[in-house]
C-alpha cells in the first residue's frame, strides 16, 4: 500500500503557518550581525536625503533665528561640526549625555565602542531641550576621514542600524551619522546604548575621533532635525603631576 498524500486542508494549513512565520519575522527589528559574517566593511556613504538636515524659513548663515554658542557665530555656523543648520547648537540645550562604556574586543583588531544615553535634564528653559527630552532621531560624531572603511556596523540596543548609517567626507572633518533612531519617550531613551563596530586603526577613541586627544564630539538631534546640541566628552583628563624637584646639591 502506497503512502497517502496530504489532503488539501493539510497543505492550506502548512502554507498559512509559513506565511504567518514570514510576516512575524519581517515585522521584527533586524538583530545585530554575527561578527564572522562581516568579512567586508560596511559601505558607508554620504547622507543622501536632503531632508535629513533642517533648513528653516531663513536659510542663510546670517539669520538671527538660531541660538549659537561661542563656536557657532552667525558667519560660520555651516562651516563647523555638524555642518548643518539648526536652531540651537548649545550643549546645555541637550538633556542627554553620551556616556562611553568599557571598550569590547570580541576579536583581534575589532572593537565595539558603545555610548549609553543618560538623562541630565535641562540647565535652563530651552525649546530644544524640551523637544529632545522625549525625542531623539539622530546622532552624529566628528571622526577622522581615514576611518571610513573601518566602521562596519552600528547598533542601537543590540539591533543593527546598518541601513541608516552614513559617513560624510564633504567637510573639514569626517562625519558619522546614525539616523532613523526613532527613540520616543524619556523612559525609552534612558540607558539606550548606541554602539560602533570598529576595525584597527580606528578601534580606539584616539584613533576614531577627529581631535585625537581622548575626547569625542557629538551632536544629538530630534526627529525633525532642527535641534542639534553639540557636546564634547568625556572631560579631558588632567595633566600628569610634575615630577618632584631634584634634591639640592
Amino acid at each position: 500500500m502506497g503512502t497517502s498524500r496530504p489532503s488539501k486542508a493539510t497543505w492550506s494549513l502548512l502554507l498559512m503557518t509559513l506565511a504567518l512565520a514570514t510576516l512575524h519575522k519581517t515585522g521584527q527589528a533586524q538583530e545585530a550581525p554575527v561578527l564572522d559574517q562581516y568579512d567586508e566593511t560596511l559601505d558607508l556613504q554620504a547622507q543622501p536625503e536632503a531632508e535629513e538636515y533642517y533648513f528653516g524659513p531663513e536659510d542663510s548663515a546670517s539669520s538671527s533665528s538660531s541660538t549659537y554658542n561661542d563656536d557657532y557665530s552667525s558667519a560660520g555656523a555651516l562651516l563647523v561640526f555638524p555642518f548643518c543648520r539648526c536652531v540651537d547648537y548649545r550643549c546645555n540645550s541637550s538633556p542627554w549625555k553620551l556616556i562611553p562604556q568599557p571598550l569590547q574586543t570580541p576579536a583581534p583588531g575589532v572593537s565595539v565602542m558603545c555610548f549609553k544615553f543618560m538623562f541630565v535634564g535641562c540647565a535652563f528653559t530651552s525649546d530644544c531641550c524640551t523637544k529632545l527630552s522625549n525625542d531623539v532621531g539622530k546622532v552624529e560624531f566628528a571622526v577622522d576621514k581615514v576611518c571610513q572603511k573601518n566602521i562596519f556596523n552600528t547598533t542601537l540596543n543590540g539591533y543593527t542600524k546598518k541601513g541608516s548609517t552614513y559617513f560624510d567626507m564633504d567637510y573639514a572633518q569626517g562625519k558619522l551619522t546614525v539616523t532613523k533612531l526613532q527613540m520616543i519617550g524619556k523612559s525609552n531613551i534612558q540607558n539606550s546604548e548606541l554602539c560602533l563596530w570598529l576595525k584597527s586603526p580606528c578601534d580606539t577613541v584616539d584613533g576614531l575621533f577627529a581631535d585625537h586627544d581622548g575626547t569625542f564630539k557629538s551632536a544629538i538631534f530630534n526627529s525633525k532635525h532642527d535641534c542639534c546640541p553639540v557636546c564634547m566628552g568625556p572631560d579631558k583628563p588632567p595633566p600628569p603631576p610634575m615630577p618632584p624637584s631634584p634634591p639640592p646639591p
